[in-house]
């Protein structure tokens, strides 16, 4: 009887292993077997892949969509036939923690016992111009069958957050020159050549992997005309830069150096920034780096970026922020900021074509060894307050639109003596929205009168104080007293 039992239990026991076997087959065709990456290289290279040379080269964060342009590029050029396979990340890594794997580890057939499989290619679109973007393979391996051979490229994210482009080849040889072609199709193709671009970093980013971000900038279309200098700083001002720039090969033809520092200096509202917006644009072809307020400290960066750029124009806003006069008490950030500025402007090759302007509204604080060494700074330009011709011509600048009716221009004139660009354009702008309030209007438009100008330069300068003056850097004069 026990025999007997048991017989039934074992063909019970055998239905019961058919039966799941059954269900499993079943299931199986509802999820299809995903291959590995391994498996994937295998049968690309028609060899085992961890046998084959792998090489490499490092570039900045920055190149991720000049490196993408320059593989395509080169893909074309090559007449080669060209894909991009994606993976999976395994299922215990975050993905940035993942993308700092090295291609002999991604490609190992049972890496930490789980294979690594083919996933989903991860884009990522990255800014090329202002308001333009490009979509570019973030964690995909770029399957290129050249004439001279099989190549497999992964663009991975080191910890330290640049980018390494490592390589499996047929022949080290090959791969080799597939990177230097790289490297020249990136730079050729640089996305930032050319255009107006700020480094920035925000706080949200320090410390990780990704923390500088290019930010390209539209600057506003500023004429000649539009700035008003005396006319022998105007004189100078283009003969340092502009015609310096305009001649730039010819001096590097003669052995002469043409990089060069200039310091813009003045009260605040002077005019400082806005004339370096102009030179930004009289510049033509020229790769403009703007760095102010709290991104200063990237100025190795900036000069980093400058140099790779040529011909370039680097503006350093504010520059008494991390220039001033070395002081032992200040916080070691400052010390350190102030040594990269002066080691790379000392750095930067004669013959790059690398132009600085420094800005700042306290000269006199700035560290000597920036300002009275030849090389870092050859030329300091003073922005001087306007005299009376100059500001007749800011009120004519910045009352365009407006409805005129000052009987007495001589006498605003003399009112605004020791007041900067800055202060007569808000004043303007006061006078006009008393006119507003007062619906002094013709035709439409603000009509502006004595009367609204002496409210408008009571308001800001006794109404303001001391602070309002300083701001718009006036110094108050006799005839206001």
């Amino acid at each position: 009887m026990a025999v007997r039992q048991m017989e039934w239990l074992f063909i019970l026991g055998l239905i019961v292993v058919l039966a799941l076997m059954f269900a499993w087959r079943r299931l199986k065709s509802y999820f299809p077997q995903r291959r590995t990456l391994y498996e994937e290289l295998k049968d690309f290279f028609k060899s085992e892949p961890r046998q084959l040379p792998i090489v490499s080269r490092t570039f900045m964060a920055i190149d991720l969509p000049n490196l993408n342009i320059a593989i395509t590029e080169y893909a074309q050029e090559q007449r080669a036939n060209l894909r991009v396979v994606g993976y999976a990340s395994p299922s215990w890594a975050a993905d940035e923690v993942f993308a700092g794997i090295g291609l002999r580890q991604v490609v190992s057939a049972t890496w930490l016992f789980e294979s690594i499989l083919i996933g989903l290619i991860r884009y990522r679109d990255v800014d090329i111009d202002v308001d333009k973007t490009l979509r570019c393979v973030e964690n995909g391996i770029y399957l290129i069958e050249t004439p001279d051979g099989k190549l497999a490229a992964n663009l991975r994210r080191e910890i330290r957050g640049n980018l390494e482009l490592e390589v499996m080849c047929e022949r080290e040889e090959v791969g080799a020159k597939f990177l230097e072609r790289i490297r020249e199709l990136a730079w050729k193709r640089n996305v930032y050549r050319g255009k107006c671009i700020s480094l920035e970093c925000t706080a949200e980013e320090y410390g990780t992997r990704e923390f500088l971000q290019i930010r390209f900038r539209q600057l506003p279309q500023i004429r000649k005309e539009d700035i008003v200098l005396p006319e022998e700083t105007m004189a100078i001002i283009e003969r340092n830069i502009v015609h310096y720039f305009r001649h730039s090969s010819t001096l590097r033809k003669l052995g002469r150096p043409v990089k060069r520092g200039l310091l813009f200096y003045g009260k605040p509202g002077t005019g400082k920034t806005y004339t370096a917006k102009w030179l930004a644009q009289s510049l033509e072809g020229a790769t403009v780096i703007m760095l102010t307020g709290e991104n200063l400290w990237l100025i190795k960066q900036c000069c980093q970026l400058a140099q790779m750029l040529e011909p370039s124009l680097v503006i350093v806003e504010d520059a008494d922020l991390i220039a001033s006069e070395r002081d032992q008490t200040r916080h070691p950030l400052y010390q350190t900021t102030l040594h990269d500025l002066l080691n790379e402007m000392d750095g930067i090759a004669p013959d790059a074509q690398v132009i600085f302007i420094l800005t700042t509204n306290r000269p006199d604080v700035l560290e000597p060894a920036l300002v009275a060494r030849p090389g870092r700074i050859d030329q300091a330009i003073e922005f001087p307050l306007p005299g009376p011709e100059e500001r007749r011509r800011l009120f004519e600048l910045y009352g365009r639109g407006l409805v005129w009716a000052v009987e007495d221009m001589e006498r605003l004139i003399a009112k605004t003596e020791g007041a900067s660009p800055a202060f007569i354009a808000e004043l303007v702008r006061k006078a006009a929205l008393f006119a507003l309030d007062e619906n002094s209007l013709h035709e439409g438009k603000p009509k502006l009168t004595d009367r609204h100008f002496d409210m408008a330069l009571r308001e800001m300068l006794f109404g303001g104080g001391e602070l309002t003056r300083r701001l718009f850097g006036f110094e108050v004069n006799s005839s206001l007293q």
